[in-house]
């Protein structure tokens, strides 16, 4: 069976979910009716002043891509993607990030209830753990 299954009841403990987020853009794109890069666009790109990013792959612009490389130093290929995906496509720049940073310090254009809600405490996270073991 081809379904999105819970590992622990919501908000028991963190999991970093690509396919959660896969599942979340595709229910989106359905509700809105709109593709992922144009509501990315639309909702933080262009709030944000960030005018170099995108989900979608830079082929004309393959210079400006920083090299793939394997773990013994020897570049990789490029795989480049044809349609958004939320869990793994963002291509940016620091200084792009830098202004989504601060627009999100900024309450990301959200109400301030809803700013709130994102940067209040969801879950308490063992402290004494790595990053690493929550992947």
């Amino acid at each position: 069976e081809n379904r999105l299954r819970f590992i622990a009841e919501p908000g028991a403990t963190y999991n970093y979910s690509g396919e959660g987020f896969e599942w979340l853009r595709k229910a989106i794109e359905a509700k809105t009716g709109n593709g992922w890069e144009e509501l990315a666009k639309t909702h933080v790109f262009n709030p944000a002043g960030m005018v170099d990013s995108s989900f979608l792959f830079p082929s004309e612009n393959l210079d400006r891509v920083a090299g793939h490389y394997d773990a013994g130093g020897k570049p990789v290929d490029y795989e480049p993607h044809e349609q958004a995906n939320a869990a793994a496509n963002l291509m940016t720049t620091a200084e792009d990030y830098a202004r989504f940073v601060l627009f999100m310090m900024n309450g990301g254009g959200l109400s301030q209830p809803l700013a709130e809600e994102m940067v209040a405490e969801q879950i308490k996270i063992d402290e004494t753990k790595s990053f690493l073991d929550f992947l």
